[in-house]
């Protein structure tokens, strides 16, 4: 009898070593999920910190770009008013270059012919 008693006592002392062992196993367990889930949490924290600035980033550009596609209108505008003004004098600048030669021409017979006038007025005689 005291035989099969002490193979009992011998399972019994097996089976509480192994719940013993799977008690810290599962503590073990726990402690790395625990770790786990609260730096997971702190990251996913971090990240929409993160977002967060991301968007605001995000924000400040695109009312930069808006800022900025109004200033490009408003130089669009002047150049286009610049170019309408230039177009509406540019007949003004093909005469003068289409006619420079005429007029230097008849400025330089003008000249000739004021200083024969102011010659002939200080008594000179031309033939």
């Amino acid at each position: 009898a005291n035989g099969i008693l002490a193979i009992l006592k011998t399972v019994e002392e097996d089976i509480q070593h192994d719940i013993d062992k799977a008690d810290a196993e599962e503590e073990s367990a726990l402690a790395a999920y625990d770790k786990f889930k609260e730096d997971t949490e702190e990251s996913i924290k971090d990240k929409e910190d993160l977002i967060g600035e991301i968007e605001g980033t995000i924000a400040d550009k695109e009312s930069e770009i808006s800022d900025l596609e109004g200033e490009v209108s408003d130089e669009n505008d002047s150049l286009n008013g610049t170019l309408t003004e230039l177009k509406t004098i540019e007949p003004g600048c093909d005469f003068i270059a289409v006619n420079y030669e005429t007029r230097t021409t008849r400025r330089n017979d003008e000249i000739d012919g004021l200083v024969k006038a102011k010659s002939l007025l200080q008594g000179a005689k031309f033939d």
